[in-house]
């Protein structure tokens, strides 16, 4: 049974949670002899969970769907309570009802979430497994993980929910989660009423200072070094008028630019910034070098707000995210343990400067 195509409902989870994007969405319909006036998700999802599809249109959603590195992505929201809270006493009595997630259909807990204490930080990590079928006919599940990390502010009556997720699931999952705990500390009064968990997003930007914002995370500390910028992706602000004359020809030909190379911080266009109100930027991509106790190595963070040229959401979080750890081994060889500690250390130096620039630049 397990070799049947996939149909119905167990078709509309993987269209709904893969990595296909909408202009492949597209072509496979019009492959299937369906043409409409409007090609949005909302629209050809339910019609092709209604139709069946042939094993030559399963190889070619293959085909499409592409495999991406499971990395961990990072946002962050935060909670002002109503006096001094020890997150212990706030959350000991707390427990997320997995029983309860009504998606069942797209994935299944392997570990639910339970609180517990990493590192000296309050967590609830999770793992669930995904029912995949576009990555093997016939192995198609994959594991994937998530984690809710809490920690009080300092100096502040703020409690810090840092969101760690793998997928598109696991980043539904840590809002409800985030979501749920907003509920449990209202009922326990610590929280007012109305209190909502609040995150830097795309609208607390102007087009100029989201640039700034963004191209300030040259100097996070001294056991970090700045090499470059090698990746940014931004487009045109369409919604405005009287371009300057080096940058019209984008709006009128380009959704998208990607630029990929070396210190691209010292190219013309980036140092000139009467252009940024003009423009949209959605990722950039930072590389550094560290010496972090004596362990020394590189890595690649990249940061923004995901897929905003696609869609224009004003809540769309930043995000950030680790794309290439490398850590220089020594005799003692590199493992889990250190690759966990650098990621804390750097997770923090980055969420340092994410607060001071958003404080400066914020509209």
């Amino acid at each position: 049974m397990n070799n049947i195509l996939p149909y119905g409902t167990q078709l509309k989870p993987l269209l709904i949670y893969s990595n296909l994007s909408d202009s492949s969405l597209r072509k496979f319909i019009n492959k299937k002899g369906i043409f409409l006036s409007t090609y949005d998700r909302e629209t050809i999802i339910p019609l092709l969970v209604s139709s069946l599809i042939s094993p030559e249109e399963f190889e070619y959603l293959r085909k499409l769907h592409k495999n991406r590195e499971e990395k961990i992505k990072r946002s962050t929201k935060r909670l002002v309570t109503n006096n001094d809270v020890d997150i212990v006493d706030a959350l000991n009595d707390y427990s997320f009802d997995a029983e309860s997630d009504s998606c069942f259909e797209c994935y299944k807990y392997d570990i639910s979430p339970q609180f517990t204490i990493e590192d000296n930080v309050y967590c609830f990590p999770y793992t669930i497994t995904r029912i995949d079928r576009l990555q093997d006919w016939t192995d198609y599940e994959t594991q994937h993980s998530g984690n809710i990390k809490i920690s009080k502010r300092k100096n502040t009556l703020e409690i810090e929910l840092e969101s760690n997720y793998t997928s598109p699931e696991t980043q539904d999952i840590n809002t409800k989660i985030v979501n749920d705990i907003t509920k449990h500390l209202r009922k326990k009064k610590l929280i007012d009423e109305k209190e909502k968990p609040t995150f830097i997003k795309y609208e607390d930007f102007s087009n100029k200072n989201r640039f700034y914002f963004l191209l300030n995370f040259k100097k996070l500390s001294k056991d970090i070094n700045f090499i470059g910028i090698n990746d940014i992706e931004f487009g045109p602000d369409e919604t405005k008028n009287n371009h300057p004359e080096e940058i019209e020809w984008i709006k009128d030909h380009v959704k998208k630019l990607i630029l990929k190379g070396k210190k691209l911080e010292d190219i013309p266009f980036l140092t000139k910034d009467e252009n940024f109100e003009f423009l949209i930027i959605e990722k950039i991509t930072y590389h550094y070098s560290f010496n972090i106790d004596g362990h020394t190595g590189e890595c690649l963070v990249s940061m923004g707000f995901p897929n905003i040229l696609k869609k224009l959401d004003p809540m769309n979080p930043f995000t950030y995210s680790y794309d290439n750890l490398k850590i220089n081994w020594d005799e003692n060889g590199v493992n889990k343990s250190l690759e966990k500690q650098i990621n804390n250390f750097l997770s923090q130096f980055i969420g340092n400067v994410r607060d001071t620039n958003y404080e400066k630049y914020k509209s």
